[in-house]
């Protein structure tokens, strides 16, 4: 594998586009990370400059995506509390006497 450059990275794990609101004349940033679609304002009314913000606004979104290995709904989230909570009770129960 060749290497590859922050852009190249960015486009590969996540989803992202520039849209414009025609009535406010602002720019969008919109990405998606892990099935979720973040849009924001650019705050800028020029092209040029919100595709040189662009990136840093879809690197900040990255920082978001989930850990692996972390739970991905509650009922994961929930059962991993409870077998916590389980090892704690053994831990005291033959705990030193």
């Amino acid at each position: 594998m060749g290497t590859r450059t922050p852009n190249q990275l960015i486009k590969s794990q996540l989803l992202y586009q520039l849209s414009y609101r025609g009535s406010a004349g602002t720019f969008y940033g919109r990405a998606t990370v892990d099935g979720k679609i973040y849009r924001q304002s650019l705050k800028t009314m020029v092209f040029s400059v919100a595709k040189q913000k662009l990136p840093d606004y879809v690197k900040e979104k990255l920082r978001k995506k989930r850990q692996i290995g972390a739970p991905a709904t509650f009922a994961e989230a929930r059962r991993l509390f409870e077998q916590d909570l389980e090892n704690e009770r053994a831990k005291q129960t033959v705990g030193p006497r």
